[in-house]
């Protein structure tokens, strides 16, 4: 019979802790631009009628087939689309970073990964 091995996690190494850092401050960012779009969305509801709040660009990291549209736009014209322009360079930013260091988005930027790493810390 085979016995089983205890599995036993790595030592935390000084990397981990600023790359948990950077996943909190891009989870903090992605919140405010969340909370930016709320409320532009309340103000468009409300005729106009309280604050006003510009669209944030970086709403356009949110909406990955505008950009890919955007950066087909780009290749076929030379022109950025200008409904959702910053699309086009985080879509380029993420495939270019993806290229050439690998894993780097999801394990450095993508606040989802970072959560369900919380969540994983939790059970």
């Amino acid at each position: 019979m085979k016995i089983k091995k205890s599995i036993i996690k790595k030592q935390e190494k000084p990397i981990q802790k600023y790359r948990f850092y950077v996943q909190v401050a891009f989870t903090l960012l992605c919140l405010w631009i969340g909370v930016e779009m709320f409320l532009f969305t309340k103000y468009l509801e409300s005729g106009g009628t309280t604050n006003f709040y510009n669209r944030p660009p970086g709403v356009d990291g949110f909406l990955p087939i505008s950009s890919m549209m955007s950066f087909y736009l780009f290749l076929t014209t030379g022109a950025l689309h200008s409904a959702h322009p910053a699309g086009v360079f985080i879509f380029l930013g993420i495939i270019l970073m993806s290229l050439v260091v690998r894993k780097s988005f999801c394990s450095w930027l993508c606040p989802v990964g970072f959560l369900s790493e919380l969540v994983e810390d939790l059970v």
